[in-house]
């Protein structure tokens, strides 16, 4: 892709693709769509070469890829990817950090998504507080 808009295009194609066929698709099917999205933004930004290839939609695709393949550890990473390029810019997309942990069933990586939220001086809202507890009830936490 040229751009960082046609990169954010094929990232919701796809993510459309596989959340049509969400129902009759495996975990492993959803990781499969995880490592595809990251090859294809890694492969973009290093054609870059330097230039902003990739926006907070960028993130918040992969973020959501993270959640279905219920992945904390890529949630994670690509947060923090998202934090240190200075994209974290609303508490939405912290929300959905948090639910691609709770997905996972990783209530302290959700709740350390939050205290960046925080740090950042981003203010929860009730979805924040709603994901947080979904999490904690599904872990029985």
């Amino acid at each position: 892709p040229a751009t960082c808009r046609e990169l954010n295009r094929m990232l919701t194609r796809m993510s459309q693709s596989s959340s049509s066929a969400s129902g009759s698709r495996s975990s492993g099917d959803a990781a499969a769509t995880l490592r595809s999205a990251e090859s294809l933004v890694e492969r973009a930004v290093a054609a870059a070469q330097g230039e902003r290839m990739a926006s907070e939609g960028t993130f918040r695709l992969l973020l959501t890829f993270a959640g279905r393949a219920c992945d904390a550890p890529a949630a994670a990473r690509w947060f923090e990817e998202c934090q240190s390029k200075g994209l974290l810019r609303s508490i939405q997309m912290a929300n959905v950090a948090m639910h691609a942990a709770a997905l996972a069933g990783d209530v302290s990586v959700a709740e350390r998504f939050l205290e960046m939220a925080l740090e950042e001086g981003l203010a929860p809202d009730i979805i924040s507080y709603n994901t947080l507890m979904s999490a904690a009830a599904s872990s029985h936490q």
